[in-house]
This record gives C-alpha cells, sequence and structure tokens, in this order.
C-alpha cells in the first residue's frame, strides 16, 4: 500500500460534543447563580463517580459505610468539607439543571452533601434550564480536572461516555474517536477501550482493585487465550511488570512453536503450513508492510490498532490471503 491514510479528523457528532463540553464548562447560555434550597435538590443516581451517601444518609451514615473502608473514607472527606463549609462558605457554586419542580445535581455532589452536614439551609448553584447534552462526557472531563479517581471509576466513566454516545451516534466506538470526544491521549483511550469490551474476569479484578492500573488492564484485555491471560495475571500478582511478563510470555510461546517445529508426526501428511504463534505485534507489521500486496487495507505506521492482538491477527489473515490471490493470478 502506498502512502499513509489520511488520519481521522473527527465525525461532526464527535465535534458538537467537544462544542457543547465548551460551553459547559464556561457555563455559558441559559445559565444563572442563585441561592436554592438543599430541600429541592436531588443527587444524580447515574453518575458513576456518586459518593455513595444520599441525604437521607446523613443521620445514620453508618448503615450505608458497614465494613467499606472506601466509604468510610469518603465519609470522613464529606466531614471535613463541612468544616470548611461552616467555617468559610461554599466556595464554588454547584451545577444543576431543571428536572420537573425540583433541580438535579450535575457536578457537586460532595459540596452539597458537606453543606447538609454543615446543617446549611441553601447552597450557591449555576443552574442550567434543561439537563445538558453529553452530561456523563462533561463529568468525566470535570472529575479528571478535580479529582483522583480509582481505575474502577475511571473506567465506569468511560463506559458512560461510550453508553450516552452510543444512544445517539451513528458509529461504532473507535480508538481515534473516544480521543476525540473525551480529550484523553491515543494510548489511554485504547486501554479504555480493551478493558471495556475485554474479559469480565479482568474488570473483576479492576474493580477489587487487584489491577488497580488502566495500562495493565488493557494488556491483561487484549490477551486472548484464557489460559496465557491467567498466567500473566499471575506474574503480575507476583510483581512483575508488563514488559517482563510480555517477554516470558514470547519466549514461551516461541520455545512452544520451536518444539512443535522439530517433531516429526506420523500419520497423514501435511496440508497446510504452520506459521506459529507470536505476542510481538511489531514483528508482524513489519513483516506486512515489508511486501507490496495490491487491493490490501493496512492502518497508518502510527495507528494504534497496530498494537491490538486481535486487529493484527484479522491483519495477518486477510494478508496471506491476499497473497495467495495474488500468487494464483
Amino acid at each position: 500500500m502506498s502512502g499513509k491514510q489520511k488520519r481521522f479528523l473527527g465525525s461532526p457528532l464527535s465535534a458538537e460534543i467537544a462544542r457543547t463540553i465548551r460551553e459547559g464548562q464556561e457555563q455559558g447560555g441559559e445559565i444563572n447563580v442563585e441561592l436554592i434550597p438543599l430541600a429541592r435538590i436531588d443527587v444524580d443516581e447515574e453518575n458513576s463517580r456518586r459518593t455513595g451517601f444520599s441525604p437521607k444518609d446523613i443521620e445514620n451514615p453508618d448503615d450505608v459505610i458497614g465494613d467499606n473502608a472506601n466509604l468510610r473514607l469518603i465519609w470522613e472527606g464529606l466531614q471535613n468539607l463541612a468544616n470548611s463549609i461552616k467555617s468559610v462558605g461554599v466556595q464554588q457554586p454547584i451545577k444543576v439543571y431543571r428536572h420537573g419542580e425540583r433541580f438535579r445535581i450535575a457536578f457537586g455532589e460532595r459540596r452539597f452533601l458537606a453543606s447538609l452536614i454543615a446543617g446549611k439551609t441553601t447552597i450557591p448553584a449555576w443552574i442550567l434550564q434543561e439537563k445538558p447534552r453529553f452530561l456523563r462526557n462533561i463529568q468525566y472531563i470535570e472529575n479528571m480536572q478535580r479529582e483522583d479517581l480509582t481505575a474502577w471509576e475511571r473506567i465506569l466513566n468511560v463506559q458512560a461516555i461510550i453508553n450516552e454516545y452510543e444512544s445517539i451516534g451513528t458509529e461504532d466506538m473507535t480508538v481515534a474517536l473516544l480521543t476525540d470526544i473525551s480529550g484523553m491521549s491515543k494510548s489511554r483511550a485504547s486501554h479504555y477501550l480493551s478493558i471495556v469490551n475485554g474479559p469480565d474476569e479482568v474488570k473483576y479484578l479492576i474493580r477489587l482493585g487487584i489491577i488497580n492500573n488502566i495500562e495493565k488492564g488493557g494488556y491483561l484485555s487484549r490477551i486472548k487465550d484464557d489460559a496465557i491471560r491467567s498466567k500473566a495475571i499471575r506474574m503480575l500478582k507476583d510483581g512483575k511488570d508488563i514488559k517482563t511478563i510480555d517477554k516470558i510470555l514470547h519466549k514461551n510461546t516461541t520455545q512452544q512453536v520451536d518444539h512443535f517445529a522439530s517433531r516429526t508426526k506420523l500419520g497423514r501428511p501435511r496440508t497446510k503450513i504452520s506459521l506459529g504463534y507470536t505476542t510481538n505485534t511489531n514483528l508482524l507489521r513489519k513483516i506486512i508492510t515489508s511486501i507490496y500486496v495490491k487491493d490490501l487495507s493496512l492502518p497508518s505506521s502510527d495507528s494504534l490498532e497496530w498494537d491490538n492482538l486481535e486487529t493484527v491477527t484479522t491483519l495477518w489473515r486477510n494478508f496471506l490471503l491476499a497473497l495467495e490471490n495474488e500468487e494464483k493470478k
């Protein structure tokens, strides 16, 4: 294939999302600040960054906390924020949107709950006349700017972005599209998509905090063989880093291929040539791109698709098929 393919520049819908997010962050449009009664405000139950507490839990927080150490830390943080609000008030208005005769929180649940704990009856709020479009995306960006999230909370945020987009979009979510509408780097978008679309086993380990790193989660999610993935997980638990694990897995796979190649098999004569196995996607990229095959569509040389084992496996099959077809002509 001659030349590079054009880089993805974003669809009209993703451009609209970016514009909507900018407008929401700049607090433009039909927005004004008022002191509104706390009793007229509801939390957003669908916000993936929820504290886990509701106004009715303020009087008896232990009923919610139980043995959950994370909720205990959140409650302590709310109490500290409440002490600050008692002293100096709420310094930054929360954002709410009208929901019937009440208001629903778009951003600022902690300030809202802490104000209740502090005994306040009103809170300054930016009032949006309606629910913002692409609210989950805006919440994700605001959370990333203001708070440290756990790996699992980040996954939930990204899943919310994908769900919201797919409910109105016409395209499947891709690395380029997620990068375009969220502002994250392509490498991180690749890790997130791999996890979201990957095996439940990896998601479960992230939720438990056993895997607390997005890069590690993405790497494990791209391993399609269950046995190999389980081996990689064991090595991660033993403290090995991804680079070391990848070398070990690649070495074991290469040795396995050499072992099978050296055996003399009995029975029917071989009718196909086995090209072996590898986890080194860069090796396959070098092979595929070094041989020109007519009408074979390939990603650009800097595309992150080359790092995805499933994608590269498909490219390899298409490459061999196209090469065979050329040889037959």
